[in-house]
């Protein structure tokens, strides 16, 4: 009888082989429905990583629409924090002033409506009451009637000297803007302005002339007897 050497290898009948099957289809089925009832949860989790349009938001960036959560959630921070993100958010944000390039105009008419109601008035009353009569004006332009303001204005000289200061510092300031007041926020640097000349951009909040600087500006140019 020859010898058997090495490893011998014996295949099992084919009734076993098929008998064994099972278990391995099993083994791959169960797979299946592990990842199936995992895509299942995620999405039944996260339904809007699933869909279309998602719009991915970085540090920074100011969203292009409202974002609103779709389930309610608790912010675990105390007022002074939310506060403090809050400031710290709003000093991110430049403010935003639109330039009127017809403001200078309507200012000058508006100084020229002014100083012609007053010429009309005390040409229209007696010297002695001039002053009344500046009152008046006063009133119905809504500004304040002081002592110094009615003594100057009646005066022809310094009123004059007056109406040429304002009128020259309109002329002068007002075509490049003037804001009504500052940003009043600590900590801004920069204002966005929009509807100038080469489109909008960023200016330095210093450069900005304030209604305040522009009154100064003005007082300057009255000479030292207009009052």
């Amino acid at each position: 009888m020859p010898e058997r050497t090495g490893t011998e290898r014996r295949s099992a009948p084919r009734g076993t082989r098929e008998r064994r099957r099972p278990p391995r289809l099993r083994h791959h089925g169960l797979r299946v429905a592990v990842l199936l009832a995992a895509s299942v949860l995620v999405y039944l989790l996260f339904p809007g990583a699933q869909g279309p349009g998602v719009t991915a938001l970085e540090r920074g960036v100011v969203a292009p629409r409202d974002v609103v959560a779709q389930f309610p959630f608790d912010v675990l921070k105390s007022d002074e924090e939310l506060r403090r993100e809050r400031e710290e958010a709003a000093r991110g944000v430049p403010p935003v002033h639109d330039f009127a390039p017809g403001a200078a105009d309507s200012v000058v008419a508006g100084l020229e409506g002014f100083f012609g109601a007053l010429e009309a008035a005390l040409s229209a009353a007696p010297p002695e009451d001039a002053a009344q009569a500046v009152r008046g004006v006063l009133q119905a332009h809504r500004v304040p009637a002081t002592l110094g303001a009615v003594e100057v204005l009646a005066d022809p000289a310094r009123r004059q000297a007056l109406r040429a200061a304002a009128r020259a510092a309109v002329d002068e300031h007002f075509p490049a803007g003037v804001a009504a007041a500052s940003p009043g926020r600590a900590g801004i640097s920069a204002v966005r302005v929009r509807g100038i000349p080469g489109g909008e951009r960023l200016v330095s909040a210093d450069s900005l002339l304030t209604a305040d600087q522009f009154f100064r500006l003005a007082a300057e140019r009255l000479p030292p007897d207009a009052g």
